[in-house]
């Protein structure tokens, strides 16, 4: 927003008047600015998401935020959406422009949180919530989890059945990232493709004895390719029971 400040001593503490219809206090009671109560920087910012009600956002399209005007600056966003799924992005060093760098989810709600910061170190905040379209194709990239519910050795392999085959290596890479393994306890551990429809998620090791195993997929509604986006999967829960390794020697 491009506000004027007008400045008066009070209490010894500094108050901005600003444009906004209303007066709010630049600082606490300690003195310090960044511990007042946040402005309502709606004037401040803009974004390029639909500003009419109904209407909604092209997921195709990245998302960005702007700081109008020359009295401010954005210090921080964060996005997310309904399912919980952060948007990564990055803020430029004058703060004043915020783009996302992961695809937006189609079909999905937002809630986008704005930080603000004016010249004289007075936080501000606006929140905006938007939600997106359809993808402009109807091919959607399924995902099937393996094994079964069960128990299983240590050893067992998680597998992922995809119906539509990636080639790509960048697309590859939306793929994992939105595949996901938690382990309690926790180990590391990687997927690997054994070809262009079919991933194996293995531990560095082996399983912890009497681990509990859940796989979920975040690719609903994720952009993978101009004509691919991320579908359906039902998530699936396995556990471990004791260590048994039997160990060969193939050329004997």
């Amino acid at each position: 927003m491009s506000h004027s400040s007008r400045t008066s001593r009070v209490a010894g503490c500094t108050l901005v008047v600003i444009a906004l219809g209303a007066g709010v206090t630049a600082c606490s009671s300690d003195g310090n600015p960044l511990s007042a109560t946040p402005y309502d920087a709606a004037e401040q910012i803009s974004f390029n998401g639909p500003t009419k009600a109904g209407k909604k956002a092209d997921p195709d399209k990245p998302l960005e935020v702007t700081a109008e005007g020359s009295e401010g600056r954005i210090t921080d966003v964060t996005a997310t959406d309904a399912a919980g799924r952060h948007v990564s992005g990055e803020l430029s060093a004058d703060g004043l422009r915020w783009h996302s760098t992961s695809p937006l989810a189609a079909n999905a709600h937002y809630t986008v949180r704005v930080s603000t910061e004016d010249d004289d170190g007075a936080p501000g905040r606006r929140v905006v919530t938007f939600d997106t379209g359809k993808p402009r194709t109807t091919k959607r990239l399924n995902v099937t989890f393996g094994p079964q519910a069960g128990k299983y050795g240590v050893g067992q392999p998680i597998t992922a059945d995809l119906n539509q085959p990636v080639k790509d290596k960048a697309q590859r890479a939306i793929v994992e990232r939105g595949l996901k393994v938690v382990s309690s306890p926790v180990v590391d551990g990687s997927w690997h493709w054994v070809d262009d429809k079919k991933l194996h998620y293995r531990p560095k090791d082996y399983w912890p004895v009497n681990a509990t195993i859940q796989v979920r997929s975040n690719l609903d509604g994720i952009k993978i390719s101009d004509r691919l986006w991320g579908g359906t999967a039902k998530p699936l829960k396995i556990t471990t029971g004791d260590r048994i390794v039997a160990v060969a020697d193939g050329a004997s």
